[in-house]
């Protein structure tokens, strides 16, 4: 389901719409040229399956809507974190006795390679050029921190900071893997569209202009399965957690606000 969660949000939408309105239309058809003179039968059949396919489906979407929110919520806190731990070591490179120019300049070559290179579909599993700079980073600091001319408590603010740093980059990038299973997503989506089919067999026993009455939940399946397949990933699809308190830590950088 990979191409369907990296694909444009719009795009998906409107696949999912064009699917169960196919659907809808394709299985009305089917029925009454199959049901024949049995078209009756139908309805007593599935009447009652409304409420029990429309319960699953619903708790289904909504349960793992609500799932998929919070994880986009802990990654976009983890986002913030991980800017406040940079602008941390940014400002500790500000010591006395501490060369600010390379700390700094470390710092800047790693976010611009995380935003560049691991803020994308495929970012999850880290970039090696991300993961260079971040290793450049860290000998600058570690070697900094290491100077007799630095105290204990510049030492390690100075250690505290990048390790942070590093963390949280693991956290985001564990975020970033974890996806929904596509089995999961194939279970919601069977759902919705066997709600779409059996609001299509109650509709067959009436004229065309009834039977429009099904597109309200034709679009509302529809509509909740974009959203589902655009919030499956936060890093990728049409909910990406935004990369702002990294862009502002550089800009800051950038215009030498983190000055002695």
């Amino acid at each position: 389901m990979t191409f369907l969660v990296d694909g444009s949000p719009w795009l998906v939408l409107l696949a999912t719409v064009v699917l169960c309105g196919a659907l809808a239309v394709g299985s009305r058809y089917v029925l009454r040229r199959h049901l024949g003179e049995d078209l009756a039968s139908a309805h007593p059949v599935a009447s009652p399956l409304m409420p029990a396919l429309g319960a699953v489906f619903a708790l289904l979407a909504a349960t793992t809507i609500g799932a998929e929110a919070a994880q986009y919520r802990s990654a976009s806190d983890d986002v913030s974190a991980e800017a406040a731990a940079s602008s941390r070591l940014a400002w500790a490179a500000t010591s006395p006795g501490v060369d600010t120019e390379a700390i700094q300049g470390d710092l800047t070559a790693y976010l611009v390679s995380t935003r560049k290179a691991e803020w994308r579909p495929g970012g999850a599993g880290g970039s090696r050029a991300t993961m260079a700079a971040l290793s450049d980073l860290e000998r600058t600091v570690r070697a900094e921190a290491a100077s007799k001319e630095l105290g204990s408590a510049e030492s390690g603010e100075l250690l505290g900071a990048v390790d942070a740093v590093a963390s949280l980059r693991r956290d985001r990038l564990a975020h970033a893997a974890n996806e929904m299973p596509d089995g999961y997503l194939l279970v919601v989506l069977l759902s919705g569209l066997a709600l779409v089919v059996n609001s299509a067999a109650l509709a067959i026993g009436h004229r065309g202009r009834v039977a429009l009455l099904t597109s309200g939940l034709v679009i509302v399946v529809a509509v909740t399965l974009a959203l589902l397949i655009a919030i499956s990933s936060p890093f990728a699809g049409g909910f990406i957690v935004s990369g702002g308190p990294v862009d502002a830590v550089l800009v800051d950088l950038g215009a030498g606000m983190f000055r002695p």
